[in-house]
Order: structure tokens, then C-alpha cells, then sequence
């Protein structure tokens, strides 16, 4: 389970993505592998790998979890639902180490409006 085709279809708008970039997206938020997303959408490997840079490169992210975090970050942003209080962001991709350990220190960070 993850976000619904809507919201990533609203998101991808709202970032000015293109529709191949909506469909990696997707494929993305539904855990898909690189190869799972290309056998999806009948494209190599190395056609969702160019698409993947792209849309790193537009959402300054630098993995498939950084994505969904942006992806969430903006839903909740955008739904009215967070009092603006306490927002909680993960950042895996960004600190951690080679192993893919996440440093507890920066695991989870919380700012405080």
C-alpha cells in the first residue's frame, strides 16, 4: 500500500514532471525494482535509470526513499492536515553511511515552528 495514483498524478503536475516521469513515480511508490518498472511500462533498465536521474535531479533527491519523502512531505503540505507544529523528516538517503546504516543522531529530525 502507498499513496494513491491520484495524489502522485497531482504531485507530479504540481512539480511541472512529465508523464513518463509520473509512471516511474508510481512505479516507485509502489516498491517496484528498476527492472519491475521497466517490464511495467516496456522500456530497459537503462531508460528508467535516465528517467530516475531526471527526476532526482528536479526533486533533489538522491534515492527511491527520498522521493516517497518528498512525495509525503508535499502531500501533507498540501492536505491541510499538519498544524505546521512539529513536522518529522527522515532522512535516510541523505545521512547514511556506506552500509546503509542511518546515523541515530540525524535518523530522525524534528523542527519545531
Amino acid at each position: 500500500m502507498g499513496p494513491s495514483d491520484d495524489l502522485i498524478k497531482e504531485f507530479c503536475r504540481d512539480r511541472s514532471l512529465t508523464p513518463r516521469e509520473e509512471q516511474i513515480l508510481i512505479g516507485v511508490c509502489r516498491g517496484l525494482k528498476n527492472s519491475g518498472i521497466g517490464e511495467r511500462l516496456e522500456v530497459s533498465d537503462a531508460t528508467v535509470r535516465l528517467h530516475m536521474t531526471n527526476l532526482h535531479r528536479k526533486l533533489g533527491t538522491s534515492s527511491k526513499v527520498d522521493l516517497v519523502l518528498v512525495l509525503w512531505d508535499w502531500s501533507i503540505q498540501n492536505s491541510g492536515w499538519s498544524d505546521g507544529a512539529t513536522e518529522r523528516r527522515l532522512n535516510l538517503g541523505r545521512f547514511s553511511d556506506v552500509k546503509g546504516k542511518v546515523h541515530p543522531e540525524v535518523h530522525e529530525n524534528t523542527v519545531r515552528e
